[in-house]
């Protein structure tokens, strides 16, 4: 947090990796500092940039799987509720899509730079047309607080969090 107060009360647009901090009260702080000093606060979530994870984002909110309780970020297998034409074309260009020869994350291989570069890009176009970048403060703390319920739902015995 204190990075990105010092680089807002010097008038500079901050860009902070993920998690943006530990707890969304102090994420509302660096809002704040970043809206009081007229500077624009994103994160750099490469993931949100992917292809495969605004269609799944889509389908999700299409109500394409049911309700959805519980996701995990690795999918063997995409199955439909009410199957389409487009689903096999989604199957075949992103299931089982690899290129990090086994050896996930810790290989340089399995990370798709263009999902980096695509954030950045947005950030600057952002600022050069003093518009909102798709990451803002606000998109980002969703993150920590999600994580936050998560840990609660678990301290709690698993009873349901509502996330706002």
């Amino acid at each position: 947090m204190e990075p990105c107060t010092a680089g807002a009360k010097a008038g500079k647009h901050v860009v902070c990796e993920k998690p943006l901090e530990i707890t969304t009260s102090r994420i509302d702080q660096m809002i704040s500092t970043c809206k009081k000093f007229d500077v624009l606060l994103s994160g750099i979530f490469p993931r949100r940039f992917n292809p495969a994870t605004r269609i799944l984002k889509d389908a999700i909110k299409d109500n394409r799987f049911g309700e959805v309780n519980m996701a995990d970020d690795y999918f063997k297998v995409w199955e439909f509720d009410d199957e389409t034409e487009a689903d096999e074309i989604i199957r075949k260009e992103f299931m089982e899509q690899s290129s990090s020869g086994g050896a996930g994350a810790a290989a340089p291989s399995a990370i798709d730079f263009s999902w980096h570069t695509r954030n950045y890009e947005d950030i600057v176009a952002a600022i050069v047309n003093k518009g909102k970048p798709k990451i803002t403060g606000e998109e980002a703390i969703r993150a920590v607080a999600l994580i936050t319920a998560i840990y609660e739902s678990a301290v709690s015995g698993g009873k349901r969090v509502e996330v706002n």
